[in-house]
């Protein structure tokens, strides 16, 4: 038995629209929604603590953006790609 994935997709229409992207919008909608009100919570909790927000950045500004582990993964691979790349250059022109 196979599985017919034409036939899930007419039997199961929310699927078929979460494929075809119909909840992309509304899904993106909630995110802003959700990143505003964390916005204007933060901003709420610095007014309670008296932060001034130009104080902060002048506290912050020499710091580098933090990075997630895929950043560092994908800077790591493409170091070792361009390193590939120019070991075989030199080998394929004889330097």
């Amino acid at each position: 038995m196979s599985f017919d994935f034409d036939k899930y997709c007419e039997d199961h229409p929310d699927f078929n629209d979460a494929i075809n992207g119909k909840y992309k919008e509304e899904t993106a909608s909630i995110f802003n929604d959700i990143n505003k009100e964390m916005g204007e919570f933060f901003d709420h909790i610095d007014s309670i603590l008296d932060r001034d927000p130009d104080e902060v950045d002048v506290i912050t500004d020499h710091l580098p953006e933090p990075k997630c582990g895929m950043d560092e993964l994908v800077e790591k691979l493409a170091d070792e790609e361009a390193a590939y790349w120019e070991a075989k250059a030199e080998i394929h022109y004889g330097l």
